[in-house]
């Protein structure tokens, strides 16, 4: 009776280190299997960020060569709405041309620069491919907001990326970029002395603005080698700034200087008064 007793605690004993044996197994590999899995999900999360980091930093870059080009043709990116002098590689805009002012407004000019940005912002995604990430693209129409001393450009984009069995979406609409810049002060400052030689009978006066613009940090440059037509450049102080330069023109005497010249630049679009100027009409 003992022994049949004995032999009974002896199964009951085997069986409970089957289980503590299957029970400590469990654990084990349970521990193996989520702490591989949530290793892979940090070095997961670590490439993201990199990318996404690699990707602003190049938005930053981007949007520095949008303010440079559209304010070297007067706060254009796209073909001025006004008449413009195409030079070959930029086409500069008149803001004043036969007595008519033809000033973009900032609203218009902001939504230059953000097309300039968003034609340009998909190469900052070319290195992603290379990275072992697969990617998709949501891409909608940024927003620029231009103060003084600031541009801030929203950026609507979503970017998904997917490696493995793992995915993650970057909304780079919550990271605005955020710029140093006197385009702002630039563009009005072009305003003012467009509209300060209509008050003074088309007269500058060239210590005036030379003055003004040395109080905001600025060079002033105006060229005349066309005759009847300025090419006024304002200039930053600072060579690193975003934009450099803002260009325009004006002219008041195309009347004198080249005869019946609307109508011909509207039935010809473009004239060539000297050999070297080509001032093109806007598109009726």
């Amino acid at each position: 009776m003992k022994k049949r007793m004995d032999m009974n605690r002896i199964a009951q004993i085997s069986i409970f280190v089957i289980i503590a044996v299957f029970l400590v197994g469990g654990v084990l590999i349970t521990f193996f299997l989520f702490s591989g899995k949530f290793s892979y999900s940090s070095d997961f999360k670590q490439e993201t960020n990199n990318i996404r980091s690699s990707v602003f930093n190049c938005f930053k870059i981007v949007s520095k060569e949008s303010l440079n080009y559209v304010g070297k043709q007067g706060g254009y990116s796209r073909e001025p709405l006004s008449y413009y002098l195409d030079t070959g590689f930029y086409s500069i805009p008149f803001y004043y041309f036969d007595n008519e002012i033809l000033i973009p407004s900032n609203e218009y000019v902001s939504n230059e620069v953000a097309y300039d940005f968003d034609s340009r912002r998909s190469r900052c995604l070319d290195f992603i491919s290379g990275s072992g990430f697969n990617y998709l693209v949501n891409y909608r129409n940024s927003n620029v907001t231009m103060g003084p001393g600031k541009i801030i450009i929203h950026n609507d984009m979503d970017l998904i990326l997917n490696k493995g069995n793992q995915s993650t979406k970057i909304s780079f609409n919550d990271l605005p970029i955020d710029i140093d810049s006197k385009f702002y002060e630039m563009k009005n400052f072009a305003s003012y002395i467009v509209y300060s030689s209509l008050i003074s009978n088309q007269s500058l006066c060239m210590d005036c603005f030379s003055e003004l613009a040395s109080n905001l940090e600025f060079n002033l440059e105006i060229d005349n080698q066309y005759k009847g037509v300025l090419i006024i450049d304002i200039l930053s102080n600072n060579t690193d700034a975003s934009p450099f330069d803002f260009r325009f023109l004006m002219t008041n005497t195309v009347s004198d200087t080249v005869p019946n010249v609307l109508n011909v630049l509207v039935s010809k679009n473009k004239y060539n008064p000297t050999g070297n100027l080509n001032i093109t009409a806007p598109k009726f």
